[in-house]
């Protein structure tokens, strides 16, 4: 192969040879995950490159990357990356896969950077500056850091998809400057209140479990909700949830909920959760025709009488409040 020889790792010399091209500008994408890869040396020579995937290696410097300037998809996780500076040089790249690496900050982007697709999962950042310059997100993922703070998620109009579950966020979280959301995952942070004024008409998957939230009036501007988590928050009431008319899934497991207050206007609700809390009676669920999985484990105050009743009616999964996993 022409041009072989400045590659200096053998394990992506390999890579590239078996791809079966005659010459190294010839590659429009190379697979090469998993394949002990550690000095990326050369690899700026193939400069057609579009698609790269060079997860699950030992790369730790990503210099040579910048200079693929037709990068249409770069993905690099799990390798031991820390400075993403090269980043700064592929303004037009739009799909990026840094998950589960040493990267502590976000510097490389600018108000240039066309980038829609980031997964930054499990990596060291405390702080999300520079996402800020990151307008043109639909999907990001930055679950698995060390970020304290939400305030840089000003200008993404354009985001549909975002994670930022485990994380240490506290206090209040405002989502109205991210009004397309189509799925929200905020679990196991600090939040204790979410602030909405405005109805989100595409959010229909939100999981805010493992926070400190205490009420749930916010939903009242979600009403086109499938699927919502919101277990182990000390919820105790749970108002508001008759504005989920479109719900199918709902987990509501250790909220120390003593009702089912509204429970009877879910009439799409198919799946249920509501395991370890305080209730006394299930008697609304009767009027759910629809639901097929049930989960009441450790309700020990329900009657038998109404767990026969609820019984007949959940055919496909029901655990009942003595269930134990074998």
């Amino acid at each position: 192969m022409n041009g072989i020889e400045k590659i200096i790792d053998k394990n992506l010399k390999k890579a590239i040879i078996d791809t079966g091209a005659k010459s190294l500008d010839s590659i429009l994408a190379l697979h090469a995950r998993n394949k002990e890869i550690e000095d990326l040396s050369g690899i700026e020579y193939l400069k057609n490159l579009r698609k790269i995937h060079l997860g699950r290696n030992k790369i730790a410097d990503i210099t040579p990357i910048g200079e693929l300037k037709n990068l249409t998809g770069l993905f690099l996780e799990k390798n031991s990356i820390s400075d993403i500076a090269p980043i700064n040089k592929l303004v037009t790249l739009p799909a990026l896969n840094l998950a589960n690496n040493h990267i502590n900050s976000l510097d490389c982007f600018s108000s240039k950077h066309k980038i829609t697709w980031l997964d930054l999962r499990n990596n060291n950042l405390k702080d999300a500056t520079g996402i800020e310059h990151c307008e043109f997100l639909t999907n990001l993922d930055l679950s698995g850091n060390q970020l304290v703070s939400f305030d840089h998620f000003r200008k993404h109009n354009r985001l549909r998809y975002l994670d930022i579950s485990d994380n240490f966020i506290n206090g209040k979280l405002n989502i109205e400057h991210i009004p397309n959301l189509k799925s929200l995952t905020i679990e196991k942070n600090q939040i204790d209140e979410i602030i909405i004024h405005k109805e989100h008409v595409n959010l229909s998957n939100l999981n805010v479990s493992s926070n400190s939230i205490n009420h749930l009036k916010f939903l009242k501007f979600t009403p086109h909700l499938k699927q919502f988590i919101a277990s182990d928050n000390p919820l105790k009431e749970i108002e508001s949830i008759n504005y989920l008319k479109e719900i199918e899934t709902l987990y509501l497991w250790h909220t120390g909920i003593t009702n089912l207050n509204g429970f009877e206007e879910l009439e799409n609700l198919q799946e249920l959760g509501i395991a370890d809390n305080e209730l006394q009676t299930v008697k609304p669920l009767n009027k759910l025709k629809k639901l097929d999985m049930l989960l009441l484990g450790g309700n020990l105050n329900i009657s038998q009488e109404e767990i026969n009743q609820l019984q007949e009616a959940v055919k496909q999964d029901f655990r009942t409040p003595n269930w134990k996993e074998k």
